[in-house]
């Protein structure tokens, strides 16, 4: 497995941030796959756990806020949580209970949005780095 240093996917978070929104489902991807599309093997429970503390860090960073996408008569539009990141959270464990992880409502429906574009990532700390750096050995997600 090539696996991608936890900084630089980090980073590229950031980068693509400036340029369009972050969908739960595209921020999901480095948290258990590596460069070759090769699944890390966590379970759906670990997986969605690791995606909701990198989303978490994002949002505490102050540079992203955390959203939906809702339909309106002008098309579809990301709106902010008025709670922050507590009621995404929300909204992401009752999707998640609702439809699984794969379920549009979860992939699609959930989104952040950078807020400070241009703003390049801090250094992470290493609960993030552990998160995004998977060591696999036999049994690991078991």
């Amino acid at each position: 497995m090539r696996e991608l240093d936890p900084q630089i996917i980090v980073n590229e978070l950031y980068e693509e941030g400036d340029r369009d929104l972050l969908f739960f489902g595209f921020i999901a991807g480095p948290v258990n796959y590596d460069l070759d599309d090769n699944s890390y093997g966590k379970p759906d429970e670990i997986w969605f756990e690791d995606v909701i503390k990198l989303i978490c860090y994002l949002v505490e960073t102050g540079d992203f806020s955390a959203g939906r996408m809702l339909e309106t008569d002008c098309g579809v539009k990301f709106v902010p949580y008025e709670n922050g990141f507590s009621e995404f959270e929300a909204d992401a464990r009752q999707c998640m209970h609702d439809s699984g992880l794969h379920g549009d409502a979860l992939s699609i429906g959930l989104t952040i949005k950078k807020v400070h574009l241009r703003k390049v990532a801090p250094l992470i700390p290493e609960s993030i780095r552990r998160l995004l750096q998977v060591a696999i050995r036999p049994g690991d997600f078991r």
